[in-house]
Parts: C-alpha cells; structure tokens; sequence
C-alpha cells in the first residue's frame, strides 16, 4: 500500500490548493459501481504516469473506511484507519446520488470531494484555495477577454480586439456574447490605463 506525504513535497507557502492534495470524489466512485457494502477495493494516485499514492477502502452499509500510511515530518511512518460516514439523496428523476461527511467533528459537511494528506477532510477544513482567488485583478480581467475571444473564434489577446460574428452563430447570441465581451474589454482596459498612469507618475516622481 502506497503512503501519504512521500509522493509531493510541501510548496514552501502558506496557501494551500486543491492541486496539492489527493482526491477523493465520491461521484466517480458511485459511476463505478463499486459503493455496494462488502466491496473492498484500493484507489490509487499516479503524477507523470508513476503512482504517488494508493489506500484501501472498505464500504459498509453507512461509511467508507480508508486504510493507509502518512509519512510523517520525522521520516516514519503511521498507520490510519479512518471512517469517512456516507450520506444519500434522492434525485429528482429517480435513483439516489453520494455524499461524502466531513470527519471533521467540528464540521460535517455534506460534500461530494475530500481532499487528503495526513486525514481526508473537505476544502474548508484543509483551508484550501483556488489559484484565481490570489490571481491579479488584471490578469483576471485579461484571461476573461481571452476565453471571450477564443469562443468566437478571434484570435486571441487584449490588444487584438473584436472580431466578427462567427460564420453559423445566431445573431442574437452574438450580440450577446459581444456585450458581455465589450464588458469584459472595457474592464480590463481601465486596468491597463491605470497601470500606465501610475507608471508614468512614478517617472515624473522618482523615490
């Protein structure tokens, strides 16, 4: 059995993402019929096509149970055995959908993805981030302009500007689109003039 902690080294930073943990997303478990009491079966975790780390799940009529080893600071190891308690809700055209509930007693939440280190807990009990949260105003604004103009099919980037309206795109969804992509331009482009602003009073006010 693979262990926790020896596959990725620590980002050397306060923030914490997604990407940095291991996974477990209980919806693609349920898609593979394997969430059935009795069923015991191994998860495993591969980066660059060579598996980081694995664990053993037990399903029981009411939880998961994971099985696993978690590299500690000191070099050794420990073995955890953790319950993770399951939750169903029934669908609106029939059948019944997973839940995972956060171990966390402090907690409990109802969520489909756990997110793994030393324990398996939801996004808001590890304090995770997304990487948008921290990414610049202006480089938020000049990504949006990009995937706009990607969807229409223009070349992208902030300086290109609009093109026209795709050869098979309703009219009325093109003028959509164009509002919200004028929206978009306009936004990123007081950032620019801003930014070019505050460079030229910087050069006329040298420290």
């Amino acid at each position: 059995m693979g262990g926790f902690g020896s596959g990725r080294q620590e980002m050397g930073r306060d923030r914490k993402f997604p990407d940095e943990f291991f996974r477990l997303d209980i919806r693609c478990c349920h898609r593979e019929g394997v969430l059935k009491a009795g069923n015991q079966f191994v998860m495993k975790w591969s980066r660059a096509g060579k598996e980081v780390a694995s664990i053993e799940v037990e399903v029981r009529a009411d939880d998961l149970v994971l099985s696993y080893r978690h590299k500690k600071a000191d070099g050794g190891w420990t073995e955890i055995r953790s319950p993770i308690r399951l939750d169903w809700t029934r669908c609106p055209f029939g059948g019944s959908r997973p839940w995972l509930i956060c171990p966390s007693p402090t907690c409990e939440r109802r969520v489909a993805i756990l997110y793994g280190k030393e324990l398996f807990l939801c996004r808001q009990c590890q304090k995770l981030v997304y990487e948008s949260q921290y990414e610049l105003a202006d480089a938020r604004a000049f990504r949006k302009v990009e995937r706009l103009q990607q969807r229409f099919g223009w070349a992208p980037g902030f300086f290109f500007g609009a093109g026209e309206r795709p050869k098979g795109m309703h009219h009325q969804t093109f003028v959509r689109r164009h509002e919200e992509y004028e929206t978009a331009f306009k936004e990123a482009k007081v950032l620019v003039d801003d930014s070019l602003a505050l460079l030229n009073w910087l050069s006329t006010h040298p420290c």
